[in-house]
């Protein structure tokens, strides 16, 4: 696993937060997360984040509700905060999907500051995301180092899936017959 080949487990034995959308992708990490730590017999913490972005109203709405009684069913502490993007996103000048994420990773940082059970931040990107990532970038006219995608590691944000595929991870939570919401 991603975990041992990048040397991810000392980060993880520290605690982990967990970026939790409800999607396929975070479930499956969420998931995936809980069994190698009961699988490997290892006693770290694991919290999950869900971010409702207030962009999609209802469904925003659901995805919340699914991700909080998925962590009450698997008893995993989750922190749930809602924003409203769209208002955010005008007032900086910015793209949904830039203030988006810009706020995401500032509310993770706000999370684990100061706390002394979180060492790291786990995300869900996956190959796909990376290459979309990498077209993107190249059509910019990126220098090198925007060629190279999204890194498995930065900090404390890792991402154990990123050299999972979209149908590895939609396969793995067929198989192990996790749900998740579809946006």
């Amino acid at each position: 696993s991603a975990v041992r080949e990048y040397g991810m487990l000392p980060l993880l034995s520290g605690g982990v937060l967990v970026g939790l959308s409800g999607g396929a992708d975070s479930v499956m990490l969420l998931s995936f997360l809980v069994e190698y730590r009961r699988r490997e017999a290892l006693d770290f913490p694991i919290f999950a984040v869900h971010i409702n972005h207030g962009i999609r109203g209802e469904e925003a709405d659901r995805d919340e509700s699914f991700c909080l009684s998925l962590c009450s069913e698997i008893k995993i502490e989750i922190i749930s905060r809602k924003y409203d993007v769209p208002l955010l996103a005008k007032s900086n000048k910015l793209g949904l999907e830039e203030a988006a994420r810009n706020l995401r990773y500032s509310v993770f940082s706000e999370i684990i500051s100061g706390r002394n059970d979180i060492s790291c931040i786990a995300v869900a990107h996956n190959r796909s995301d990376n290459a979309e990532t990498v077209i993107f970038n190249l059509a910019r006219g990126t220098a090198l180092k925007g060629v190279c995608g999204i890194p498995i590691q930065r900090g404390k944000i890792i991402r154990p899936l990123l050299s999972c595929t979209r149908n590895e991870i939609e396969g793995y939570c067929e198989e192990n017959g996790l749900e998740f919401v579809v946006d």
